[in-house]
């Protein structure tokens, strides 16, 4: 009985600690990087959506990499002047993924009002915040009060910095709170399977050497 309680012990410690290192991995985890984006359907030359997961969030390693379109999307320019209207640009997780916190690298034409959205099929959009002050190009930090849980998530601007297209080098979305997490893959299910066949093993052993006494 002894062996069998310092067994399930074991396994127990060794339990947590993959949940811990699991939970802090998905924390620091960039959801949206390499995935698939849309946009409101106009862009300014190779500015594309795609630019916004690429994992580049700034002009200086943009440049550095000569990358022509600088690593940034760009809504097409308005011609006359006016800072108010409806542009978007999102990320397609591909599935339903828990977020909570996103991070948006703007470019000089920046965003100063407008909404987080998600939505299940890219058609019906639910609000989950709204940014009515924003008066700065650099990193903005938004963090949701309730984790959000969609296949898509998009950036809705309705009044941008200038006359400018506006424009953003990056979106970042993390789930800080270790909910929802998805099946996990590389190190973690490696280790995970190894601590199943470590029981299992151990669990036999047991059993046989019972049967033997």
């Amino acid at each position: 009985m002894k062996i069998a309680s310092r067994i399930i012990s074991v396994a127990l410690c060794a339990c947590m600690a993959i949940s811990m290192a699991v939970a802090a991995s998905a924390a620091s985890e960039n959801l949206a990087l390499g995935k698939a984006t849309i946009d409101y359907g106009a862009h300014q030359n190779n500015h594309t959506s795609d630019n916004i997961t690429d994992g580049c969030n700034n002009l200086a390693d943009a440049d550095a990499a000569q990358m022509p379109d600088q690593s940034r999307w760009a809504a097409a320019q308005t011609t006359d002047g006016v800072t108010t209207g409806e542009w978007w640009v999102g990320v397609d997780f591909g599935e339903a993924t828990t977020f909570d916190k996103l991070v948006i690298y703007w470019e000089a034409c920046y965003g100063k009002q407008f909404k987080i959205q998600t939505s299940d099929n890219a058609s019906d959009w639910k609000d989950v915040t709204t940014v009515l002050t924003n008066d700065s190009a650099n990193a903005q930090e938004i963090i949701l009060d309730t984790p959000a849980n969609a296949k898509y998530v998009r950036i809705f601007i309705t009044e941008k910095a200038n006359q400018w297209g506006v424009s953003l080098f990056e979106l970042e979305v993390y789930n800080t709170s270790g909910e929802a997490v998805p099946p996990q893959t590389g190190v973690e299910s490696v280790a995970i399977w190894a601590l199943v066949l470590f029981g299992a093993a151990c669990i036999t052993v047991f059993c046989v050497k019972k049967v033997k006494a």
